[in-house]
């Protein structure tokens, strides 16, 4: 097991693509369920183009990350990137608050449909559980580049 410390550097360009890509995943996924919930693409219409746009664009983004993300597999990224847990206490501290909005979009998402009988009726478990994925990886990647960005300022 390499031990090797990484840069600074090397660990927020790692923070930063895997923020993005939970971003990007995200809006895919969410794309889904709104499709699955609205039945939008078997309507037709103009509408319905429109939304396919946006899915291809949101898939289109995923791909570009993953593609963006190969050049991490080049470097031996330690096991503590894998967990979450950085060397730099900056990006501890971002990585910890996107894991706290994250986690608490989805209870508040849950509580919700939990208190309300009539909010998921009707839903497959499927597409609820995929919904919820999707509100996850967005509220982890949006913080966690805003708060990047309000470092950068």
């Amino acid at each position: 097991m390499n031990t090797k410390l990484l840069s600074p550097e090397l660990e927020q360009d790692y923070f930063s693509y895997n923020s993005k890509f939970c971003l990007s995943l995200g809006f895919f996924l969410s794309v889904l369920v709104v499709d699955d919930i609205a039945q939008v693409v078997s309507q037709g219409g103009i509408f319905a183009g429109l939304f396919y746009c946006f899915a291809a664009l949101g898939g289109i983004a995923v791909l570009y990350h993953l593609a963006i993300g190969i050049r991490f597999t080049k470097v031996s990224l330690s096991k503590t990137a894998w967990t979450g847990t950085y060397n730099d206490e900056f990006l501890n501290t971002v990585n910890l608050i996107a894991y706290k909005v994250a986690f608490f979009a989805v209870i508040l998402v849950a509580f919700v449909g939990m208190a309300s009988d009539d909010i998921f009726q009707g839903i497959m478990v499927q597409t609820l559980c995929t919904g919820l994925v999707a509100i996850s990886l967005t509220a982890y990647g949006l913080t966690a580049i805003v708060q990047l960005r309000d470092n950068d300022e």
